[in-house]
């Protein structure tokens, strides 16, 4: 996922597979990696966005540079709106120790000219099987945050599975038995959440 901001240089970050960050909201939250591109050339900067339904935090990260932006995925699902602080400011930082503001970022039409089916940024993280995949390729315990029909999903079962098979434990209780009946005829785990 790519968004920009109303930034009149062209401010762009890329949003990839979980970070390896504990994440900064509790519960239920996902990390995923941001990077971020000044005028199409990417940027020292390293960054964490954390999810937790509609809100989000992304933290930019730089030799002396701590920029924080928190907001909320707009209702119709195009637009994320929040506030920002700059934590800490050296040189390079468009922003002064302090400073505050408010931001908004969206999603750029894609390279047809359009916005993604919906045009929304992303619906509700905890329905994008994409997003969590991401996620659960590098944090099983990321199989939590899905929704309860994706908690049954096998290509997330088994990416989680695969790592530990505790992540069983946030798969529905008829996914369970169902894999225990299945073990029963010889087999393995794998096979059997695939089955």
């Amino acid at each position: 996922n790519t968004f920009v901001d109303d930034d009149p240089d062209e401010f762009t970050i890329e949003i990839s597979g979980a970070s390896h960050g504990s994440g900064h909201l509790q519960d239920k939250s996902v990390a995923l990696k941001a990077v971020f591109f000044l005028n199409s050339q990417q940027t020292d900067a390293q960054g964490e966005l954390a999810v937790l339904g509609r809100h989000m935090v992304l933290e930019e990260r730089d030799s002396g540079i701590f920029n924080r932006y928190e907001g909320d995925l707009s209702l119709d699902g195009r637009e994320i709106i929040g506030q920002m602080v700059c934590v800490h400011s050296s040189a390079g930082n468009s922003f002064e120790e302090g400073q505050t503001g408010n931001f908004r970022m969206w999603r750029p039409p894609t390279e047809a000219g359009r916005l993604p089916p919906g045009g929304r940024l992303i619906c509700n993280p905890r329905n994008d099987c994409g997003l969590l995949l991401e996620a659960i390729s590098t944090d099983w315990q990321a199989l939590s945050f899905a929704c309860e029909e994706l908690r049954a999903d096998p290509d997330l079962v088994k990416a989680a599975v695969r790592q530990d098979v505790r992540a069983l434990e946030h798969t529905p209780q008829r996914l369970r038995d169902e894999l225990r009946r299945v073990a029963g005829r010889g087999l393995s785990l794998e096979e059997a959440v695939a089955a």
